[in-house]
């Protein structure tokens, strides 16, 4: 089998001098099957290979086809044997330039034919851009805009012509390695491979889904040798194949490839695969709409992302692709968690799954609850394990339980006849209630008031506070009320001084006024000791009030073994329960008026010796405290009596 042209001729319209013509074009490669005719384009990846060592013609590496009118287009690039000048750049009026050329370099070219019938109408020239360093793989194809073929290098435009027509008709491409212009077959053709082979079909690029091996000759070449020049697929990988020296030769026809084209899915939690499929075939893909991970983790299915031609791109989980290239689809997928909303009042809304980093809004229905008139629940933001939120928004980062947050708060209900009061309303649940009355006392006809008696609960200040554990209705209580004196007296008769008087658990000055009836005299308050009197008076009307109560003076005194006074440290204990600590004085005498029952009990210090005390109950009861210095009377005797001593042994000569 013969390729449709003499590939390669313009070697013989360019080189002239340079080599003589032997008319040897040995090909060998691949023709893609019928699938790929009536295309728009051709295309395919050739790998750089510097160094192919010929002594005479050249080497050439590309794809071509016949179009529909006969015109031939091919590209690729060459290796010359000899360096020097080529002629470039030729059309029907010759050609108009030259391009130095290195031998064993590789040279890009394009060449094309008016008709296989005219092998001597020759086009194209050479180009010097660089095709990169041994083993790059570089893009060459060629494809018409409307009837102008244009020819690229890596998408480069690097030339055109005018064929014509705009496809190949029932032609179908390929791709040759051609040793021409030889006059040997012995020359060591380095291996060159190929890849990623396809056609521009319906305006889309397509890869060759099956090719065919071809070895032979160009049109007009002589035959008398053989051709030794062979090509292989490599890897079993279609599409992927090498032509060269030391090749298998298989028969013409052999199939290269024929499996279709790959359909790969991907899917990081579904169905994954990777086969070949003939081409035009009808290929399902399908997702679960949801895969668990946890609990309350799961990702679900959000579409499809292909790429290829006739692929497809879209949220189905089923869909079908046909197949008239290479298809890749991923399956995408989003990463959900379960956020549970509860409420023990109202209902919570916001339950459900949610992608992960979203923002979920959550919300309840009514955010108070009463549960009586002086109890309600009022709704105060939302908790979850580790964080409570005031707002109605929360980021997802892993499943999560929300509840909603409640506080209790209780009614103080504050009423009065007269006056007016502050402090009614709602308080948090232990949060402290201040109240007050603003009331001034009402004047009576008799001479007395109408005054603020105490509080429906009993607290007889206008002013207080409560720790609100629970609903309050709270009303102020008045009477009518007279003036009174009390007078404070000891058993004794003494006038006792005081500061206050609590009565009806109200504390009272001297002067002030009293509901009339019984009254309740708790404590009164002497120089600071509380004594209690826990006895009922009965107020019939404006006037003193004489209590007796019963206190006594006492004399603490303190003095030395003569009788002399000392100022001793005394240390008080009274029968209420309270301390004190004084001194008795130079004079040795420390006096109290008011002592509760006359009983008081202590210790009495003086030069690092202790000695205790305690005073009896009665009216004007008194201690004396004698104080005896033992130590430095005995140091004086016994001074004295070693003095005597020493003068009666003098005295008798001793």
């Amino acid at each position: 089998m013969k390729l449709g042209v003499a590939v390669f001729l313009f070697t013989v319209l360019l080189v002239g001098a340079h080599l003589s013509y032997s008319q040897y074009w040995f090909q060998s490669g691949v023709i893609a099957n019928g699938t790929a005719s009536n295309n728009s384009g051709i295309s395919v990846q050739i790998e750089t290979i510097y160094g192919q060592n010929i002594t005479n013609g050249s080497i050439a590496f590309w794809v071509g086809e016949n179009l529909q009118n006969g015109a031939f287009v091919q590209v690729g690039y060459a290796v010359e044997s000899k360096t020097g000048e080529y002629p470039n750049n030729c059309t029907s009026g010759g050609c108009s330039s030259k391009i130095y050329m290195e031998a064993g370099k590789p040279y890009w070219f394009f060449e094309y034919f008016r008709s296989t019938n005219s092998e001597q109408s020759f086009y194209g020239g050479f180009s010097n851009v660089s095709l990169g360093s041994n083993g790059t793989f570089n893009t060459y194809s060629v494809s018409p805009d409307g009837t102008l073929w244009k020819a690229y290098l890596n998408g480069k435009l690097l030339g055109s012509v005018n064929a014509g027509v705009p496809d190949s008709g029932n032609n179908a491409p390929y791709v040759v390695g051609e040793y021409a212009n030889a006059s040997t077959n012995q020359t060591y053709m380095i291996p060159v491979r190929f890849r990623n082979f396809s056609v521009y079909l319906n305006g889309r690029e397509v890869s060759v889904p099956g090719a065919y091996s071809y070895v032979g000759y160009g049109v007009s070449s002589k035959e008398a040798l053989i051709n030794k020049y062979g090509v292989e697929e490599l890897n079993n990988e279609s599409d992927y194949f090498e032509v060269g020296s030391g090749l298998p030769i298989p028969k013409n026809g052999t199939v290269m490839w024929n499996r279709g084209y790959e359909v790969s899915v991907s899917s990081g939690f579904g169905n994954q695969s990777s086969a070949n499929y003939t081409f035009g075939s009808r290929v399902s893909l399908y997702e679960p709409n949801a895969v668990n991970i946890s609990t309350g983790e799961r990702e679900v299915f959000v579409g499809w992302k292909g790429s290829g031609f006739r692929s497809y791109t879209g949220n189905s989980t089923s869909a079908t692709v046909v197949v008239y290239g290479k298809i890749t689809e991923s399956a995408v997928w989003q990463l959900q968690y379960f956020v549970n909303v509860s409420s023990n009042f109202s209902n919570a809304t916001g339950s459900g799954w949610y992608d992960n980093n979203s923002l979920v809004r959550l919300g309840i229905n009514s955010s108070e609850l009463y549960a009586n008139s002086s109890t309600r629940y009022v709704f105060d933001g939302w908790t979850t394990a580790n964080k409570t939120y005031s707002g109605n928004y929360i980021s997802i980062k892993s499943p999560v339980n929300v509840t909603a947050v409640w506080k209790t708060e209780y009614f103080l209900n504050l009423s009065s006849e007269y006056g007016s009061v502050t402090g009614s309303g709602w308080y948090a649940n232990r949060s402290i209630a201040n109240f007050s009355l603003n009331f001034t006392n009402i004047s009576s006809s008799d001479g007395g008031i109408i005054g603020f008696y105490s509080w429906s609960n009993g607290y007889h200040g206008k002013n207080g506070s409560l720790e609100m554990n629970k609903g309050y209705d709270l009303r102020a209580g008045f009477l009518p009320m007279v003036h009174v004196i009390l007078d404070v007296v000891s058993e004794g008769g003494q006038n006792v001084s005081f500061s206050s008087i609590e009565v009806d658990n109200m504390t009272m000055q001297r002067s002030t006024y009293l509901p009339l009836g019984d009254n309740y005299m708790g404590s009164i308050d002497v120089a600071g000791y509380k004594m209690p009197l826990n006895r009922t008076v009965s107020i019939a009307g404006a006037g003193t009030i004489k209590l007796v109560l019963p206190v006594y003076p006492v004399l603490i005194k303190t003095t030395n073994f003569y009788g002399g006074a000392v100022n001793a440290s005394l240390k008080l204990d009274f029968d209420n329960g309270t301390t004190s600590n004084v001194y008795s004085g130079r004079n040795g005498s420390y006096m109290m008026e008011y002592v509760p029952y006359g009983k008081v009990s202590g210790i009495a210090v003086y030069r690092g010796e202790s000695i205790p005390f305690e005073v009896a109950y009665g009216v004007g009861g008194k201690v004396s405290f004698d104080y005896g210095e033992s130590y430095l009377i005995f140091g004086i005797i016994l001074a004295m009596l070693t003095i005597i001593a020493y003068l009666t042994v003098k005295h008798l000569g001793w």
